[in-house]
């Protein structure tokens, strides 16, 4: 045999392996690891994006229901009598002049079911996937009311408008943007 093609087989032989470099695997791992990152995020994004989604869908399901039940004169008038030691101005016949301060109240639709979960009927607020919850809920929304009286026409406060307000809390669990403020609301109501 040839001396030379011994030595350039031998050669050729001992530079080429056919497996990978330690540079090339760690470049792989590298690229691989970026991808996977950006993946999670892009998930972790979704999921909390999808609670966002969630949350609101159920607080515009509140003022809804909210607005229905201040709206049904059955519901209100189950609500009035609920509430007797905030809400008996309204049906005696002194008036709601002495009320200053908006009052917490429970409001119950034209079956008598509760319409906001707050504590009356074993609920007291909401988990942050929206589900009820009985105890440390993370959200909570406070109803109150107060007599908008216009004291030159009806000077004892005996036909007023009320104001309603749906107020949200958050305990420190919650995160993210909620802007809370934009789901708070305010409704009227003639007496």
């Amino acid at each position: 045999m040839n001396k030379h093609f011994i030595k350039l087989y031998f050669k050729v032989k001992a530079t080429t392996t056919g497996g990978f470099s330690l540079v090339e695997i760690l470049i792989g791992l590298a690229i691989s690891s970026t991808l996977v990152l950006g993946v999670g995020n892009v998930i972790a994004s979704w999921g909390q994006l999808q609670q966002r989604q969630n949350l609101t869908s159920i607080f515009n399901q509140n003022r809804i229901n909210v607005q229905n039940a201040i709206n049904s004169d059955i519901a209100w008038q189950k609500t009035t009598n609920l509430n007797p030691t905030t809400m008996s101005c309204l049906s005696s016949s002194g008036g709601c002049g002495a009320v200053v301060a908006p009052q917490v109240f429970n409001l119950v639709d034209a079956t008598g079911a509760p319409v906001i979960y707050n504590g009356s009927n074993g609920y007291t607020g909401y988990n942050l996937n929206g589900s009820l919850c009985v105890s440390s809920c993370p959200i909570q929304l406070v109803l109150t009311w107060k007599p908008q009286c216009n004291l030159v026409v009806d000077p004892g406060c005996k036909v007023p408008f009320i104001k309603i307000t749906g107020t949200y809390s958050a305990t420190s669990l919650v995160t993210g943007a909620l802007n809370w403020d934009k789901y708070n609301f305010q409704l009227m109501k003639h007496q």
